[in-house]
């Protein structure tokens, strides 16, 4: 009974450990989204790029220079699912923008997949900028 004890208070360290992990994930891509929607809804599109793994890119997307033209007027993101191990988010943000060319309004979904990068401990995009026409 005695080796019991040390070895459930063991198993009870590392689920309480695997809990407290989740939810620093949960947090941390809560508040990633938020910093990206910022510099979307800003129109820092240099910073914006950051955000994105370009390994993972299998189409390139506009560069944040081509971008400029667009000034974001409104932006709701929305977490729609998360995997079962938590380290891939999906993601869909309804933005209305300014077209300063056409000078015209216009509203897109951009759908948006997050994937955890465990050994840094960050969120990265997978999916290119907003492709604003």
């Amino acid at each position: 009974m005695r080796k019991l004890v040390p070895l459930a208070l063991l198993l009870l360290l590392f689920t309480g450990c695997s809990s407290v992990d989740e939810k620093k994930k949960s947090m941390t891509l809560q508040s990633t989204i938020r910093a990206y929607e910022s510099t979307i809804r800003w129109g820092d599109y240099e910073t914006a790029y950051g955000f994105i793994n370009l390994d993972e890119l299998e189409e390139p997307g506009p560069l944040p220079g081509d971008l400029k033209v667009f000034k974001v007027t409104s932006y709701l993101s929305s977490i729609i699912s998360v995997s079962e191990d938590g380290t891939e988010a999906q993601v869909v943000a309804e933005i209305s923008y300014y077209n300063e060319r056409s000078m015209s309004v216009v509203d897109m979904v951009d759908r948006q997949t997050w994937q955890y990068d465990t050994e840094v401990g960050k969120w990265y995009l997978t999916v290119p900028l907003p492709d604003f026409k």
